[in-house]
């Protein structure tokens, strides 16, 4: 088990996390959102895989966030009703 190692890592696992909490969605849900595998999302959320370039991507455009916000280079989401998340 991989476990994290960079500070953008732990970062996307606690804002994937956070947002998840934040709107009521489970991995299922996510899964729906964004085509990826619940078991890759519970592995993002728990720190055991990196996402992938795409998968950053999938995940935001599923969530409707930005990409920026969940790699921690942007402290707002820029999306409607995600403002108050950091």
């Amino acid at each position: 088990m991989q476990s994290i190692k960079h500070p953008i890592d732990f970062i996307f696992s606690q804002r994937l996390e956070q947002f998840m909490i934040a709107h009521e969605l489970y991995p299922k849900d996510v899964e729906r959102l964004t085509g990826i595998k619940r078991r890759k999302i519970y592995e993002y959320i728990q720190g055991q895989h990196q996402p992938s370039a795409y998968a950053v991507k999938r995940i935001a455009e599923g969530l409707n966030v930005s990409a920026d916000w969940l790699l921690g280079i942007k402290k707002n989401s820029a999306t409607k009703g995600t403002e108050n998340l950091v």
